[in-house]
């Protein structure tokens, strides 16, 4: 292989292999919520995947000829591939493994290093596959040249060069304009036209059959099999278990927050609380008490003026059978916790809420009597991440309500997806209600067409409900569900949405309703605002 040769080849493995990551990177992340320990993962597995890599192969290939290093990178090559295309294309598996295995142990260190080892190994393996080429094509390369050091810069230039190209085009390009399925293919096809590049023509027969199997094979799922019920508090607000807190990234704000965002925090403090997904505060002005994140606010504790959330509550109950077990994911500031809990329908109500300090909120503020809503026997809260609640629990519900934060938060927006809606019904018996509540966006009916559009695609029966055009809500089933009376503005609502000529789907791999999904706008926050939370649409 001549020395131009051998640099053409680590600049396209250095690419691959960062392109490989990102996307390991960004799979993972939209089942795990970001923090500064999943980063610190992301980063460790990475650099001991090249680490590891470049030793073994290193020293597999020290007595080898340069034909034979060539044979190792073609395998490393070809291992990528199977592992691209029968792993990392089927990213969803890997949540469900781990959910799996980890539902051998209880919650505590030897869950969570578990957990922790599973997701480094998930990340460690793309960089294993591709760190061992650097020393390979660094002997062969050397073979040909005296200058150690120098020859030895050059290779490593290119090789980072290289992973330079590939991180920034699978942020910028890939990602973002092909979506997670199709980004993997390319870097698959990548990798195969690396191995015929690569000068051991004895093993390109085996491409074709390799390629074909790939095609028809389809990874299914694996199911946890098993609940495991965990961060659970009691009826009177005591813990029983605690599931560590997942924190959400935290990427320092663009703009410093002025005092004129002050002004969005109206009325007394009664609570303030930091906590992993931004500052919880509960506040009054006069008979108005309201619960905030940062400066959003998220609800009011009157059931007279959350009329879209006991809406929820109230539709979905009427909907189904009495003995009925519930689950809400979201408490906010309860209010469709009670409107579910006002129902005789309900027997069994379990309240999923992500954020601790929205709990503390609720049991120290908003709802502190005695007559308390969670002092329901009927009740109760896990506090834990909805979303594992969900891929976790062998609970088949005959409701599930989701009354979460906004659909551009980073640890709400998996929720808004179809992968999401799918696994929802999983979890719902066959004439389970489903119901879902997100402020709308009335200057862009184009937000609540795709979000019907995205539930239409998993039931049969999906309808939209809205209150005052502020805030929509949407019911789905497999069966014909009973909406009640809608006013005028509700009727003009609907036919605006129903009338946009639009068919996307918002799913994991492309979240399509970020374009139309402002919480700036939404607020009415000053445009240069940016909550640490919040991913902001892209106005280039």
């Amino acid at each position: 292989m001549s020395r131009l040769s051998c640099l053409f080849l680590i600049f396209w493995i250095g690419c691959l292999a960062l392109i490989y990551e990102i996307y390991s990177m960004r799979a993972l992340f939209m089942f795990y919520v970001e923090n500064t320990k999943a980063a610190s993962i992301a980063i460790s597995a990475f650099l001991g995947g090249l680490a590891f890599s470049s030793i073994f192969f290193g020293k597999l290939g020290n007595n080898r000829d340069d034909k034979g290093k060539i044979t190792l990178i073609f395998w490393m090559q070809l291992a990528s591939v199977f592992y691209g295309y029968f792993v990392l294309k089927n990213f969803e598996i890997i949540p469900h493994s781990i959910d799996y295995i980890l539902s051998q142990y209880e919650s505590g260190l030897l869950h969570d290093s578990v957990r922790f080892a599973l997701i480094w190994l998930f990340l460690f393996m793309p960089a294993f596959f591709f760190g061992g080429a650097f020393p390979l094509v660094n002997s062969i390369y050397m073979s040909q040249k005296q200058n150690a050091s120098a020859e030895t810069g050059t290779v490593y230039f290119w090789d980072t060069f290289g992973a330079i190209i590939g991180a920034l085009v699978a942020g910028f390009v890939l990602l973002p304009h092909l979506g997670l399925s199709q980004t993997i293919l390319v870097a698959v096809t990548l990798n195969v036209l690396i191995c015929a590049y690569l000068p051991t023509w004895r093993w390109i027969i085996l491409l074709l059959p390799v390629m074909i199997i790939m095609h028809f094979v389809d990874i299914p799922q694996i199911n946890t099999g098993k609940n495991r019920v965990m961060s659970v508090v009691s009826t009177n607000g005591e813990v029983v278990k605690r599931h560590s807190e997942k924190r959400a990234t935290y990427v320092e704000p663009q703009y410093s927050v002025d005092e004129a965002m002050d002004l969005y925090l109206v009325g007394d403090e009664l609570f303030s609380e930091e906590s992993s997904y931004g500052r919880v505060s509960v506040r009054r002005l006069g008979d108005l008490t309201s619960l905030y994140i940062n400066y959003r606010m998220m609800c009011a504790e009157d059931m007279k003026l959350s009329k879209s959330e006991k809406l929820l509550g109230s539709v979905t109950a009427n909907n189904i059978n009495g003995g009925a077990r519930v689950l809400n994911i979201g408490l906010g500031c309860g209010v469709t916790a009670r409107a579910l809990l006002s129902s005789p329908n309900v027997d069994f109500l379990d309240v999923a809420e992500i954020n601790k300090s929205v709990f503390n909120a609720n049991k120290e503020v908003l709802h502190s009597g005695k007559d308390s809503f969670l002092t329901d026997p009927r009740l109760r809260i896990h506090l834990k991440d909805g979303a594992d609640h969900l891929r976790q629990t062998s609970i088949l519900y005959d409701a599930i309500v989701i009354d979460i934060e906004e659909a551009t938060v980073l640890h709400s927006a998996p929720f808004f997806t179809k992968e999401y809606f799918e696994l929802s019904k999983t979890k719902m018996k066959e004439d389970g209600v489903f119901a879902f509540w997100s402020f709308n966006v009335s200057n862009h009916p184009e937000f609540a067409k795709i979000m019907y559009n995205t539930a239409k695609a998993v039931w049969p029966h999906v309808y939209l409900r809205f209150e005052k055009s502020m805030f929509l809500m949407i019911f789905a089933s497999n069966k014909p569900l009973e909406m009640g009376e809608m006013d005028v503005v509700e009727k003009l609502m609907t036919k605006r949405v129903m009338d946009q000529d639009i068919n996307l789907i918002n799913t994991i791999d492309k979240p399509v309703i970020e374009e139309y999904y402002d919480v700036n706008a939404i607020f009415q926050f000053p445009e240069q605002y940016r909550d640490p939370f919040v991913r902001y649409p892209d106005k280039n």
